[in-house]
């Protein structure tokens, strides 16, 4: 994360900077700086995502897999997995063969 304040972060994320929207999700996430918060990690991950931030894509897709701040949903964590797939992530192409493998339930 740049030296900017967790606010200024959050501030330009909010505006649309996927790399800003990343970082304030991860931070939500793993609980540093801020309250560990999965909902406001997910809502973060999908900005950056619909920007094409590919490890925000992935990210986004391992929150529908496991269901941490959103109702599990292996459809849409193929969705996404697969975006990330396309952009060359080797670990999003393994973990999409599992949503094939699972039926994408």
């Amino acid at each position: 994360m740049s030296m900017l304040s967790f606010e200024e972060t959050r501030a330009r994320a909010l505006d649309g900077d996927p790399s800003a929207a990343y970082d304030v999700a991860s931070l939500y996430a793993e609980g540093v700086g801020v309250q560990k918060d999965q909902k406001q990690a997910v809502f973060f991950y999908n900005v950056a995502s619909e920007e094409g931030h590919m490890l925000a894509r992935f990210a986004l897709a391992t929150c529908y897999a496991k269901g941490q701040g959103v109702q599990r949903s292996l459809s849409l964590a193929h969705k996404w997995y697969k975006e990330c797939a396309n952009q060359g992530h080797l670990e999003a192409c393994y973990n999409l063969a599992r949503t094939y493998y699972k039926g994408k339930q």
